[in-house]
C-alpha cells in the first residue's frame, strides 16, 4: 500500500527530520537510510517500524543535525602538498609567473580529498540518550501519519474490491443459471450420438437402456458445477467479512483469491458450454483484478 508519513522534531541544538514512504509489496521489506552518526540506531528503529507497518517496502528517511557537535573530519595533508606541487609544476611548465595564492591554504581545502570526513563508522556508543529518545519519537511520528495516510487510500481501495466482488457475483449469477441444463443437455447429446454410432456400425447390436443411462450419468456428473458454485459463493462471503472486519487484511485476502481463481478455473473446464465458458473469463478478469488491489491493503 502506498503512503507517505514525514515529522520533523527540534530539541535546543538538536533537530530530526523524518520521510517515511511505502509502496505496494507481498511483504514487509524496510530500507533505512540513516546517516553515519546514527548507522548503530538501525536495529533499534526496526521494531518501531515492524509494529506500526506489516506490509509494503518502507523506506525512511532520517536526517539529523547537532549544532553543539564539534565537525567530523580530517585533512590530507600529503593530498594537499601533492595538489600544490602539481600546480607549481603546471605554472612552471607553460612559463608563467605563479599567482600570489601560492602561501595562502583555503584554495586546496577546497580540491577534492583534501578534506575527508571522519572514517569511523559506528559512533552508536556516543550516541547521546536525547538524542536516541528525539529521533524515535520523530519517527513514531512520521509512521502515524502514514499509517493515517494509507487507512484513507485503504478505504477507497475497499470500495473497489467490493464493486468487483458485485460484478464477480452477476457473473457467477450467469452461471448458476446455466448450470442445470448443462448435464440433461450433454446427457441427451451423448446418448443421440451413441445410438447414431451403434446404428453405423451393426444396427443389429442391442445394447441394455439401463446400462447406456448408468455410464450417462457417470460422465454427466463430470459436468456438474454446483459444488464448485458454492464454495465461490462461500469465499466471496468470507471476503466480504474480512473487508468489513479490523486488523490485517491483505495475506487473508491473497489467500482466498487463489481460492477464488481455482474454483473458478474448475468451473471453466468442468462445464462444456460456450455460455459458462464467457462467463468464466469475465470471472476470472475479476478475480485478476480483485488480486491486483489486494496488493493495496495490510
Amino acid at each position: 500500500m502506498t503512503g507517505f508519513g514525514s515529522a520533523t522534531l527540534e530539541e535546543g541544538p538538536r533537530r530530526v527530520a523524518v520521510e517515511v514512504r511505502t509502496l505496494n509489496h507481498r511483504y514487509l521489506k524496510l530500507n533505512l537510510k540513516l546517516p553515519r552518526t546514527l548507522a548503530g540506531l538501525e536495529s533499534e528503529l526496526e521494531p518501531v517500524v515492524r509494529k506500526q507497518v506489516r506490509r509494503g517496502a518502507l523506506t525512511a528517511m532520517i536526517r539529523y543535525r547537532d549544532d553543539s557537535a564539534q565537525p567530523s573530519f580530517q585533512i590530507d595533508v600529503a593530498a594537499a602538498r601533492a595538489y600544490r606541487d602539481q600546480i607549481s609544476k603546471l605554472w612552471e611548465a607553460l612559463g608563467l609567473k605563479e599567482p600570489g595564492w601560492h602561501d595562502r591554504v583555503e584554495p586546496l581545502l577546497a580540491l577534492p580529498g583534501v578534506v575527508r570526513a571522519d572514517e569511523e563508522e559506528d559512533l552508536s556508543p556516543g550516541i547521546p540518550d536525547e538524542t536516541r529518545s528525539l529521533v524515535r519519537r520523530a519517527l513514531g511520528e512520521a509512521l502515524e501519519a502514514l499509517v493515517a495516510s494509507r487507512a484513507e487510500e485503504g478505504g477507497n481501495t475497499v470500495s473497489v474490491l467490493l464493486a468487483h466482488a458485485k460484478n464477480l457475483e452477476g457473473h457467477i449469477a450467469i452461471v448458476a443459471a446455466r448450470a442445470p441444463e448443462i448435464p440433461r443437455e450433454q446427457r441427451d447429446r451423448i446418448h443421440q450420438r451413441v445410438q447414431t454410432l451403434i446404428s453405423e456400425i451393426d444396427p443389429k447390436i442391442e445394447i441394455a437402456e439401463a446400462d447406456l443411462v448408468r455410464e450417462l450419468c457417470v460422465l454427466v456428473d463430470k459436468t456438474d458445477v454446483a459444488e464448485e458454485l458454492n464454495r465461490l459463493q462461500s469465499h466471496l462471503e468470507r471476503y466480504r467479512s474480512i473487508l468489513g472486519g479490523s486488523g490485517e487484511a491483505g495475506r487473508k485476502l491473497d489467500f482466498l483469491i487463489q481460492e477464488m481463481l481455482r474454483e473458478t478455473n474448475t468451473i471453466g473446464s468442468k462445464a462444456n458450454d460456450p455460455t459458462v465458458a464467457h462467463a468464466v473469463v469475465d470471472m476470472k478478469c475479476e478475480v485478476e483484478r480483485m488480486k491486483e488491489q489486494v496488493q493495496n491493503l495490510e
